[in-house]
């Protein structure tokens, strides 16, 4: 069967998505899409919807066996969207290639994850699930260390924060409350702060192959004005480490990939650089986000990840000859972060969005918004991505279009 007479759901139909979804149909799919949303992006885009949750994998297993396209369906995956269980769970129902759900359970679930990396001797951070305000109070005094306090089964850095060995008595109480508040099991995990360069990575596995495919450089230069929130601003890819590192980081992300119970797929990895050599944060058992998947991998690699992954979901075995990646331009990632206030008006430099460098260039923002300050991932206020033939080039034009925006408050 080529792709022509082939048919996959893609679980999520968000702006991130929308690349994947054109891209699936340009290889000859055909491509349903599920969103809670009526208004997502992506459904413009594809042959069928059905309304979903993509954070609930019953209500989507439901719906899907409720349509008429359960018959046709011969792989499902996500992209740029955190939704391996529900992944998972509607491929279950159909019979078709997936991860486990107990393994899709484990890869969204921070603390499970941590202590199949601990029993499975992956390097990682020294870690505790937290019981209570007075227990994180005890872990804080015991370590004396910067920790990370992190609720188990949150996405996108929500109630993710940076917590100092000094922190009094009230600000303990609020960190527990602020973070528990983002649980839906309401259990959180805290884990020592590492210093180091911190890594994102992109994997291919099948049974025993894993191919390394991309490493990106993750910038923390605002990490004090964010503080205790964990933001990042954007990075860079390739990594000022790679290919030195490459080696190094296709064996851990395949070891921690093996401790989870994950035989093939895509995996994206967090990763800290510490004095004995990679240190695995957390892995995803999904795509990207950050258009890192759809925009960057292609264009710095050469590589068509999406590809592999819609092959992966049906049962295809990928070329991993073609998965080798090819260096051939620097990619550039910052987002704006405003100050609190009412914008006024909003203008941007039209010779910078219209710039060849620039392949990104997006606002979360208009005249008249209140904005308050960011706390999280998904509260950013804009994105720009560059690519260009060097680093500094790369770098310094992402951050001249950041520095372009000009906003006037009310």
């Amino acid at each position: 069967m080529d792709n022509k007479q082939k048919t996959v759901l893609i679980i999520g139909a968000g702006k991130e998505a929308v690349t994947g979804i054109t891209q699936a149909k340009e290889m000859g799919y055909t491509v349903y899409v599920s969103d809670g949303d009526l208004n997502a992006p992506g459904i413009a885009y594809a042959d069928g919807f059905i309304q979903a949750s993509v954070y609930d994998p019953q209500e989507t297993r439901q719906a899907i066996l409720g349509h008429d396209c359960r018959d046709k369906i011969d792989g499902v995956l996500a992209i740029a969207c955190d939704a391996p269980v529900t992944v998972s769970t509607v491929a279950k129902a159909l019979n078709l290639d997936s991860h486990s759900v107990e393994t899709a359970t484990v890869a969204t679930h921070k603390l499970l994850m941590k202590q199949a990396f601990h029993k499975a001797g992956i390097p990682t951070p020294w870690f505790r699930a937290v019981e209570s305000i007075g227990h994180l109070r005890h872990l804080i005094q015991k370590e004396q260390k910067v920790l990370v306090l992190k609720p188990v089964d949150s996405r996108g850095s929500r109630g993710v924060l940076r917590l100092l060995p000094d922190i009094s008595h009230e600000e303990i109480t609020w960190a527990y409350e602020l973070s528990v508040s983002y649980s839906g099991a309401k259990q959180l995990i805290v884990e020592h702060w590492m210093d180091g360069p911190q890594l994102s990575t992109e994997s291919v596995i099948w049974d025993e192959e894993s191919q390394l495919v991309a490493v990106a450089d993750r910038n923390y230069d605002q990490l004090e004005n964010h503080a205790p929130f964990i933001m990042e601003n954007g990075g860079n890819t390739p990594s000022v480490h790679s290919p030195q590192i490459d080696l190094d980081l296709n064996e851990i992300i395949a070891a921690a990939s093996k401790a989870i119970g994950l035989q093939r797929g895509t995996v994206k990895g967090d990763v800290v650089i510490g004095p004995e050599g990679p240190v695995v944060i957390e892995i995803a058992a999904r795509l990207s986000g950050g258009y890192f998947c759809t925009h960057t991998i292609p264009k710095v690699y050469g590589v068509n990840l999406i590809k592999a992954a819609l092959e992966i979901c049906t049962g295809q075995k990928p070329d991993f000859a073609a998965l080798k990646p090819q260096i051939r331009c620097v990619q550039g990632n910052r987002h704006l972060f405003l100050k609190e206030g009412v914008i006024k008006s909003v203008q941007v430099s039209s010779e910078l969005v219209d710039h060849s460098d620039v392949a990104i260039f997006k606002l979360n923002i208009k005249s008249g918004d209140k904005i308050e300050k960011a706390t999280d991932h998904t509260q950013r206020h804009g994105v720009v991505m560059t690519f260009c033939e060097t680093r500094k080039k790369a770098v310094e034009l992402a951050e001249r279009c950041i520095d372009s925006v000009d906003i006037v408050y009310g």
